[in-house]
């Protein structure tokens, strides 16, 4: 047995070495594993859930996984030295006394300057409501670091009492709306370390408001979608907009914000043009990074002086208007809104054979669970389709 002094030493090392941020793992119901953060710093333990997912390394997709599986550690890997260099800089990426001490009304003035600056055609007028009905809930005085799981919770149930302007019960529609927009600041909060993360990520699915059209998830086949394609639109801007989201996925957000400098031209070496979109989601604040197809690029405005791409388009009311006049004029019975496109294009992605996976990416989605209700939508059509076989039986 070493001497006492040097069994002591040994322990010394030992604590001094041990890293601040350690890899951990947990186990999802569907199969995969989440992988988060474990980070202790002067003496307080937070978890950083990364949205980052280990898919089973079994069965025909065996090295398929394994290769995504090295590549989503490598980025672990790289947010991990991130973390433990930020402890060392006394900057990390917890929530600071200082910033937790920052009321939710400056933020959210400060948010509106941002997204105005970012993009002109922000609609501010929800979030400047939502100020109104927190104002009833809590007061002027919430900070940052009071908004947790509970106050969210406890804040969807004050809308669900709360009257507009007019002394009418708010419909679910904006209840669910404000509840987006008030979303949005708390992802951008995360991002800017105010909050050590978006506690309406946490709600259930039975918490969270939904909008009439929610559980419907309306999207366009692909017949649907050339029927659109072939009919004239009252707004040609509108047209090309909506159409352009249907093969890229991309929100109304995210298509009135879009910067011609965020549609990236590379050339082969044997002169084919290919076109890359690297786009940073309002909604999430992820960035999405991959080809456009040849047919969302068609449907691009011609190039302008304005740095935005579709820099013409209407308010959400008018242009929600025009598209279900243009999909009425089109045949098409569905409830149709330009968050349709976006529908589309996740349904169209798995229905065309892409994996779950590769669509969950390319929505910029930042639970996988989101992209697996398009899936169940997919089956649920198979089923269906399937069922025509023992209908047309039944009649001979």
């Amino acid at each position: 047995m070493p001497p006492k002094s040097k069994t002591l030493k040994l322990m010394k090392t030992k604590n001094v070495n041990k890293e601040p941020v350690t890899i951990r793992y947990k186990q999802l119901a569907n199969g995969n594993q989440s992988v988060y953060l474990d980070i202790y710093k002067d003496g307080k333990r937070v978890y950083e859930f990364l949205k980052l997912y280990l898919l089973p390394e079994t069965g025909k997709d065996k090295q398929t996984n394994k290769r995504k599986n090295a590549e989503t550690m490598a980025v672990v890997n790289v947010i991990k030295a991130q973390r433990i260099l930020d402890i060392k800089n006394g900057m990390a990426g917890i929530e600071t006394k200082t910033k937790g001490k920052m009321k939710l009304f400056d933020y959210i003035d400060k948010f509106i300057i941002y997204k105005k600056k970012t993009n002109p055609n922000y609609l501010d007028s929800f979030l400047r409501c939502a100020k109104n009905f927190i104002l009833e809930y809590k007061g002027e005085d919430v900070l940052m670091k009071d908004i947790d799981k509970k106050w969210c919770v406890g804040f969807i149930e004050h809308l669900n009492t709360a009257k507009s302007h007019r002394g009418k019960p708010l419909s679910k529609n904006s209840i669910h709306t404000y509840y987006r927009y008030f979303g949005s600041v708390l992802a951008k909060a995360t991002k800017d370390k105010i909050i050590s993360s978006n506690p309406m990520e946490d709600m259930e699915a039975e918490e969270k408001p939904k909008s009439v059209h929610d559980a419907q998830r309306v999207y366009l086949t692909i017949d649907e979608v050339k029927k659109m394609a072939d009919t004239d639109c009252e707004k040609e801007i509108i047209k090309k907009a909506f159409m352009f989201a249907c093969f890229c996925g991309l929100r109304i957000s995210d298509i009135r914000s879009l910067k011609w400098s965020e549609i990236e031209q590379e050339t082969d070496k044997d002169g084919t043009v290919h076109y890359r979109l690297c786009k940073m989601m309002q909604k999430t604040q992820k960035k999405i990074v991959f080809q456009l197809p040849y047919e969302a690029i068609k449907w691009l405005p011609e190039r302008g002086d304005d740095e935005f791409v579709f820099h013409h388009l209407t308010k959400k009311s008018k242009l929600c208007q025009v598209v279900r006049d243009w999909a009425k004029a089109a045949g098409i019975k569905k409830y149709v809104t330009f968050h349709t496109s976006r529908h589309t294009f996740a349904t169209m992605m798995l229905t065309l054979g892409a994996d779950i996976y590769t669509t969950s990416k390319l929505m910029g989605h930042s639970k996988i669970q989101t992209t697996e209700i398009y899936a169940k939508i997919i089956d649920k059509k198979k089923d269906e389709a399937v069922g025509l076989i023992d209908k047309f039986f039944d009649k001979e």
